[in-house]
């Protein structure tokens, strides 16, 4: 599992791209990309095709809570995040 943060930058979904294509080559299961300026979390997850694919999209506005299969338990309120 790997987590990253952007700042609203004019490459961010091109670094963001380049990332998870290379997190897929070497197998990493999970990707979380946090933007601290929207108070937002995304969360992506190999399939069983190899790729890194959105599967959650969360937000401190809607009150989402951040959960993953990969850490059993783990709870935490975007609140707590993006306090």
């Amino acid at each position: 599992m790997i987590g990253s943060a952007f700042a609203s930058i004019p490459d961010e979904g091109l670094a963001s791209t380049r990332k998870l294509r290379l997190y897929e080559r070497h197998g990493v299961r999970e990707y979380w990309l946090a933007h601290p300026a929207a108070d937002t979390l995304e969360i992506h997850r190999l399939t069983v095709g190899g790729r890194l694919a959105l599967q959650a999209s969360l937000s401190r506005a809607a009150g989402d809570v951040l959960e993953t299969p990969l850490l059993a338990g783990l709870r935490i309120a975007l609140s707590e995040i993006f306090g």
